[in-house]
């Protein structure tokens, strides 16, 4: 975990700031901010070594992902970017309610037997099979109905030909648009789920992917797919234990391929993505919600109920006045409780957070190292990217929950097999 930010400081000091620094990168250094980074980060570190050991019994990756890449780019970022210490604060505060409030569960869970329990309810066999088969041709018929309406049962295989479609207007129900939305996840969820259990219904669901992605271009659908793919055929559970070895390995490469071949793919389109734009996005949306007021979830699913927002679209709002372009800032965890409840969100919103992924932890399948990692990598990329309430609801985190519940128990599910 040193290694770790020793290898992320290296990087943003020699590569992000000096070849970003058009975009959103600085390159203020401060060698007080630098040394404060250092220190933050041991007084931290036996707690972050515990949430890792703690995450990885519980068959998970996602606090682990908190830590990798969001905390500790966060506290590189302090050295460069000459962040408020009112910012420095707020991300303090938020990391340490949500890392210690979630070793308290799964301490009280573990340890003093007195567990969080799912509610426990009895559910048949049939009902379960009827269910589940429900889901799965409801999504299947949706993608099929609107792939033949929009897009007369388009596959798009040329990646430089998406942008011409990202800007198609589905203009259907509520409903529909949400099952429409679970599905770039959720079928492919079901996909691996088949392929492990030789259901050869996946054949079915992999082609049904493509003609959603020809919908209008959603790269996280290849995304899931190919990561889902990857994942299904060459992670084994051991690897979950190496994970750090695996980034910092990752880190390497990506600086060889700058020294070496004088590109910079790896860090482009990956590492200043992943690691550092993110902390970025948060530090533009605490000062915008810092000098404006917040929006108190009227751009939720509650604007279908009536609630008007006063501000139209807060994602482009912030490209707008801070990227001077019409590109869109989505981000969750800490902008999330910026947005809809101020400073309060930032002692809120974690506390919510450390109790859903506990929760969903619980309903991990024992049986599938493989599909927990996918569903630890997707929850990770849901919770980062947009809003708690839009990842539980367009992106599917809820049905999903309910799926393992479902799932938890493979002996019961015959029929999947």
């Amino acid at each position: 975990m040193i290694l770790y930010k020793l290898l992320l400081d290296f990087i943003y000091y020699w590569v992000i700031a000096k070849f970003y620094s058009y975009d959103v990168f600085s390159k203020d250094f401060s060698m007080q901010m630098y040394i404060l980074s250092w220190i933050i980060f041991f007084i931290f570190y036996v707690s972050l070594k515990k949430v890792v050991k703690t995450t990885l019994a519980s068959n998970s990756l996602i606090s682990i992902s908190f830590i990798y890449f969001c905390f500790i780019p966060f506290l590189t970022m302090i050295s460069f970017n000459n962040f408020s210490l009112s910012f420095i604060l707020c991300n303090l505060v938020y990391w340490i309610i949500y890392f210690l409030n979630y070793l308290y569960l799964k301490n009280i869970s573990n340890k003093r037997r007195k567990k969080i329990k799912l509610v426990k309810i009895k559910i048949s066999y049939s009902i379960k099979k009827v269910f589940l088969f429900f889901i799965i041709f409801l999504m299947l018929g949706t993608v099929l109905f609107i792939s033949y309406r929009e897009a007369k049962f388009r596959i798009i295989f040329n990646l430089y030909e998406v942008y011409k479609y990202r800007e198609v207007e589905l203009n259907y129900s509520i409903i529909i648009i949400y099952i429409l939305s679970w599905t770039k996840f959720i079928l492919t969820f079901f996909l691996v789920y088949l392929y492990m259990n030789k259901n050869k219904l996946w054949i079915v669901l992999a082609i049904v992917q493509f003609l959603n992605f020809g919908i209008y271009a959603a790269k996280s659908i290849v995304f899931n797919l190919i990561l889902s793919i990857l994942i299904l055929f060459f992670w084994k559970k051991r690897y979950n234990k190496k994970i750090t070895f695996f980034i910092n390995s990752f880190l390497v490469a990506s600086l060889l391929e700058v020294k070496l071949l004088n590109k910079m793919y790896l860090i482009d389109f990956i590492v200043r993505r992943l690691f550092f734009l993110t902390v970025k996005i948060n530090y533009f949306y605490y000062d915008f919600f810092s000098k404006n007021s917040p929006d108190y979830f009227k751009q939720s699913f509650l604007r279908h109920f009536g609630l008007v927002s006063s501000y139209k679209d807060i994602p482009l709002l912030i490209g707008n006045v801070y990227h001077k372009t019409d590109i869109h800032y989505n981000s969750g965890l800490i902008s999330d409780g910026l947005q809809n409840l101020g400073i309060i969100g930032i002692f809120i919103f974690p506390i919510i957070l450390s109790y859903f992924v506990c929760l969903l932890e619980k309903t991990f399948p024992s049986y599938s190292n493989k599909l927990t990692t996918i569903i630890s990598i997707y929850l990770f990329f849901s919770l980062v990217s947009s809003t708690f309430l839009a990842a539980l609801l367009s992106h599917g985190l809820l049905i999903l929950l309910v799926l393992l519940f479902m799932l938890k128990d493979r002996s019961n599910l015959r029929f999947l097999e």
